[in-house]
């Protein structure tokens, strides 16, 4: 059965104007640019190794390697981070984000372990030498009971837990140190116009 003159015509001037479409379509494509590529947003480098717990400042963090130029501005600033704690610790290199931060750092007591706050106020120790997992020897007077009223020196190991600083005072800080139950009873029964002092393991 042939197609009468009429519908045949009109098949082919549909037929032409589906070609001619499709071949704007492919000079138009080939013309435009192609759709930019998602920017991934880059993190800062460790530049060392740091614990958890660590108190960020702006020499922990270097631009990763290598790094487009175009995408500098993409890096967040560095004081989004400088002040915060690391809530895991991180090796030389590994990306850090401010993800991977907190307001605080993580501390956590045990039956066994808790934590003594000391003012680093009247300490000999440089601050850059204290930081979180570094092993100390703190130093005090001992009095085991409320009856024995001399001192005992008294030296028991202890943990540094983390580092607090007054953001406002850089210089004004406070150690958390994790320390044994019988480390804290005696160090409450210790008269208060004693020094406790910390001492680096080795120094």
């Amino acid at each position: 059965m042939s197609l009468r003159p009429s519908v045949w015509l009109l098949f082919c001037q549909a037929l032409a104007v589906l070609i001619g479409v499709a071949v704007l379509y492919l000079r138009w494509s080939a013309s435009s640019p192609l759709p930019p590529k998602p920017r991934h947003h880059p993190s800062y480098q460790a530049s060392r190794a740091l614990p958890q717990n660590h108190l960020l400042d702006a020499d922990d963090l270097r631009n990763p390697d290598p790094l487009p130029k175009e995408d500098v501005p993409l890096l967040p600033k560095k004081s989004a981070f400088i002040g915060r704690y690391l809530t895991a610790k991180k090796q030389k290199g590994d990306p850090v984000s401010v993800s991977d931060t907190g307001t605080g750092p993580e501390l956590d007591a045990t039956s066994q372990m808790v934590y003594y706050f000391l003012d680093l106020s009247n300490q000999q120790i440089p601050l850059s030498l204290l930081d979180a997992g570094v092993p100390v020897d703190l130093s005090y007077c001992a009095n085991p009971t409320e009856s024995k009223k001399e001192c005992t020196p008294t030296s028991r190991p202890a943990e540094i837990a983390a580092l607090l600083c007054d953001s406002s005072q850089t210089k004004k800080c406070v150690v958390a140190l994790k320390i044994t139950k019988v480390t804290e009873t005696e160090l409450g029964h210790s008269p208060a116009s004693e020094p406790v002092r910390i001492f680096l393991l080795g120094r």
